[in-house]
């Protein structure tokens, strides 16, 4: 009897620590599957919208971040990073902008991301950790054609030669414009005007023909530039949150 109660003793403190051992191990496995939950959890899907804040490199595009797609307010009016893999894919949207031709449909072209400048609008899809505003991984990235035409008169003009001027601006009255992607169409309100910059290597001409078409063009100063309702065509390109910067002002051009 002695014998048989200490095996069964035996037997029984065997069963409770293969039992406890088992426990344990359950713990631990509870614990691991937690942590990967977690980590899991703290990677999302996301997709949004931005303005490049200044040059990009080949693994990293730097974004004021405007909107993003579930709403992350950690993100959302904040700096940070899009960080580009070499499987991601960076495309900009193309149309035809030269000089004295109309702007044909928009064409997307693959780029490098290191080709994407500073004040372009871009939009992405990919993944980021919650909370992390420069963990933000693209799958593809999208630059956007925000080039433009306008017509309308013109109604004043300031250099920054002027006391308080800070930029050299035209105040135009729009008539007629166009845009690549419809959304940019606010910026170019019909009979009302819109203030245009322009710079030192934007091209001033005295023109005729029509708007998307001048002709006889003759260059000028931007100094020879005075503001008398004279009908004008502008090309340029919208950059950051809404400067619209000008590459060409044809004096005289008309809008019919």
């Amino acid at each position: 009897m002695k014998i048989t109660h200490f095996l069964s003793a035996r037997s029984t403190g065997r069963h409770r620590t293969a039992f406890l051992a088992t426990l344990g191990i359950l713990v631990v496995s509870g614990s691991v599957l937690l942590l990967a939950s977690r980590t899991l959890a703290a990677t999302k899907n996301i997709s949004g919208r931005g303005i490049v804040r200044s040059g990009a490199g080949a693994d990293s595009i730097p974004l004021d971040f405007i909107l993003t797609v579930p709403v992350d307010e950690k993100l959302n009016g904040e700096q940070g990073e899009l960080r580009i893999s070499s499987s991601a894919n960076v495309y900009e949207n193309l149309g035809q902008t030269s000089v004295g031709e109309a702007l044909q449909p928009v064409k997307t072209k693959r780029i490098r991301p290191q080709n994407v400048t500073a004040g372009n609008e871009v939009t992405f899809k990919g993944r980021y950790t919650v909370g992390n505003k420069d963990s933000v991984r693209p799958d593809v990235v999208y630059v956007h054609d925000r080039s433009f035409v306008v017509c309308g008169k013109l109604q004043g003009i300031t250099r920054r030669t002027a006391a308080g001027a800070n930029q050299d601006t035209l105040t135009v009255e729009v008539s007629k414009m166009t845009v690549q992607e419809k959304r940019y169409e606010r910026f170019f309100p019909t009979g009302k005007d819109a203030l245009f910059s322009f710079k030192d290597g934007t091209q001033f001409h005295n023109a005729s023909g029509s708007w998307k078409a001048p002709k006889n063009r003759v260059s000028i100063q931007a100094a020879d530039v005075t503001a008398n309702q004279q009908t004008t065509a502008l090309r340029g390109k919208i950059t950051g949150n809404n400067t619209l910067d000008l590459t060409t002002v044809d004096i005289g051009a008309k809008c019919s």
